[in-house]
């Protein structure tokens, strides 16, 4: 802010006549005192600026540094998803060869239930037939 000041000042007196005919120019006190008012504000102003201009520079790498941990966070948590993905994925291949592994032994056991059953009526009618000779025989004796 100094430096704009000594410009500004500069360029003022460089804007003024020659320094010959500075003579015939006079500045009056009330004059003076308003320049000072000026700068003195000017001088408040710029401060004003410098203090917030460095307190958006914090406020702007704090919000970066939030930023970074944000996306690493965001990071962790999509590799975390393509994890639970595949082994959502194993976990349903496995039920699907689970299930139809259940579905081949529920067709076994019905057919060997059936087939059971077919033995076990094979053998009563065996069984009927040697009891009807028997009795036969028992009745011809």
């Amino acid at each position: 802010m100094r430096k704009a000041v000594s410009c500004l000042l500069l360029l003022l007196f460089c804007l003024l006549p020659s320094v010959s005919s500075a003579s015939a120019y006079s500045v009056t006190e009330a004059q003076l005192t308003e320049l000072e008012s000026i700068f003195n504000e000017l001088r408040t102003v710029n401060e004003t600026l410098l203090l917030e201009s460095n307190q958006s520079a914090r406020d702007l790498i704090e919000a970066r540094e939030q930023l970074k941990r944000l996306r690493d966070e965001l990071t962790k948590l999509k590799e975390q998803l393509q994890g639970l993905k595949a082994e959502s994925s194993q976990a349903q291949s496995a039920l699907a060869k689970a299930n139809e592994e259940l579905r081949m032994a529920s067709e076994s056991y019905k057919k060997s239930a059936s087939e059971a059953k077919q033995k076990i009526k094979s053998l009563e009618w065996q069984r009927n037939v040697l009891v009807v000779i028997a009795g036969f025989l028992a009745v011809r004796r």
